[in-house]
């Protein structure tokens, strides 16, 4: 399973599984909010994955310094 599958490392990794034939779950930032404990606890019970990859990143520094 892999979040962030929409940022340059995301898509690496889902690329790569892919490419090796391993079954992966992506969720892009529309599909799974990681900040929304429900939505995620629902998105590892139904993909049953042997690793999660947290590929998700806020990308905006600027703005994250002075949060």
């Amino acid at each position: 399973m892999v979040t962030g599958a929409g940022g340059m490392t995301g898509s690496e990794l889902v690329r790569q599984a892919q490419q090796k034939g391993w079954e992966c779950d992506a969720f892009t930032r529309s599909e799974l909010d990681v900040t929304a404990r429900d939505a995620v606890h629902s998105a590892v019970e139904i993909s049953d994955p042997d690793i999660v990859f947290n590929a998700a990143a806020f990308t905006a520094v600027d703005a994250a310094e002075s949060a």
